[in-house]
């Protein structure tokens, strides 16, 4: 089973902060500081580069801090035709909500430069399966 990003970099700090934290040497304080350390910096990396969970969260967070951005959706794996389907689905989907918002913002968005509107990172490597089931 594929794990969203998202959910994978939650029960990573669960795990830093529930299990290896507390099993750290309570008299080793520069572990247990490195540690936190790490935890934050994980949690900072987390804000700046994951905008939201789906795309609409995302063009809402992008909106709300003025920022103009190109989307990629975090950890797409297309491992069967299954798979790959549904991927392509997200991508219609997200495509369509980042040109809906540059048409709300920007009247003549289909004129403007690309670098002056939203886009979005697509991945071939979603929209096929690399490896199929024997």
């Amino acid at each position: 089973m594929q794990m969203r990003p998202q959910i994978q970099i939650a029960s990573v700090l669960k795990a830093l902060t529930d299990v290896v934290l507390p099993a750290l040497d309570p008299g080793n304080k520069l572990a247990q500081e490195q540690l936190q350390l790490s935890i934050g910096l994980l949690r900072l990396m987390a804000q700046q580069f994951v905008m939201g969970r789906s795309i609409d969260e995302a063009l809402s967070r992008a909106r709300r801090i003025g920022a103009l951005c190109s989307f990629d959706m975090l950890g797409e794996a297309a491992l069967t035709s299954d798979d790959a389907d549904r991927y392509q689905h997200a991508y219609a989907a997200a495509s369509a909500a980042i040109a809906a918002e540059a048409a709300a913002a920007m009247p003549d968005a289909a004129n403007a430069a690309v670098t002056a509107r939203p886009g979005i990172s697509i991945k071939l490597s979603a929209l096929h399966p690399r490896y199929e089931p024997m």
